[in-house]
């Protein structure tokens, strides 16, 4: 309905089927023309991030970021962001997988960008990126061993873990990269399949792939969990006849309940 009011009213439109911000920006980047001015009005960043990734550095397109209350209104550029070397190259790769412009010298980030890049090349690079932004020395390159290590040094330190500053798993690290790079590739007006690149189908919406693999490995959870299906009350629960103090029992009793229910 409000498509077809702007349409009557002489308002040009057009509808997206698939990410907005793109479709957004590569209409300002038509419709630019000297000696006119440009300006793309909007309150999100990935617009600003779009429009200085894919503005061809002979035209200069604005971003109008309205103000608010005590807020004023904020005017950028296509190339506000050209001081910074090699910007204008990475800075999707960079918002996809961190939210902001810190960058690392090890990681070729050109990976993300080529419609073409393997899985390998780019679980390979990516992994390198992600050990990098967690401060991992050079001569480790597995993500796995470094998240080890940093949960001992936590173990060691503090009382409590706090699990969620630990680096992610790998196979949890291989889902979330193939996002980024269809998010890229997405960003970048390419087409490709969410279903082949971190992402399932369900009840038709789109939702994350996390991991492939157990929480934990099946040895590991055999050991820690029983296999009672129901309230592990019986005398032959491993848990009831481990030597196990009453607080842990009862805490293993709750988990293993909880995991033989949902797992």
């Amino acid at each position: 309905m409000l498509c077809e009011e702007f349409t009557a009213a002489g308002i040009p439109i057009k509808r997206a089927d698939n990410d907005a911000d793109v479709v957004i920006i590569e209409t300002a980047i038509k419709q630019f023309k000297r000696p006119n001015t440009t300006v793309v009005v909007g309150e999100d960043v990935d617009l600003l991030i779009l429009l200085t990734a894919r503005t061809p550095i002979d035209k200069i397109i604005y971003f109008l970021k309205p103000g608010k209350a005590q807020v004023q209104s904020t005017i950028y550029s296509s190339q506000s962001l050209t001081a910074y070397p090699k910007c204008q190259t990475h800075i999707l790769f960079l918002h996809a997988i961190t939210g902001c412009d810190t960058t690392s010298a090890i990681f070729k980030r050109e990976v993300f960008t080529k419609i073409d890049s393997s899985p390998h090349d780019i679980v390979t690079n990516g992994i390198r990126f992600l050990l990098a932004m967690y401060g991992a020395p050079k001569k480790i390159d597995s993500i796995d061993k470094y998240r080890y290590l940093r949960f001992v040094k936590s173990a060691w330190n503090k009382k409590t873990v706090q699990l969620s500053s630990l680096p992610p798993t790998s196979a949890s690290a291989f889902q979330h990269l193939y996002r980024v790079y269809y998010q890229v590739q997405v960003w970048l007006g390419n087409e490709l399949d969410p279903e082949e690149w971190g992402w399932k189908l369900i009840d038709n919406c789109l939702d994350p792939i996390q991991t492939l693999l157990p929480p934990a490995p099946e040895k590991l959870l055999n050991t820690i969990f029983c296999n009672c299906k129901t309230d592990c009350s019986k005398t032959k629960c491993i848990i009831n006849n481990g030597q196990f103090g009453v607080n842990a029992r009862y805490l293993l009793r709750k988990l293993s309940y909880i995991y033989n229910k949902y797992y």
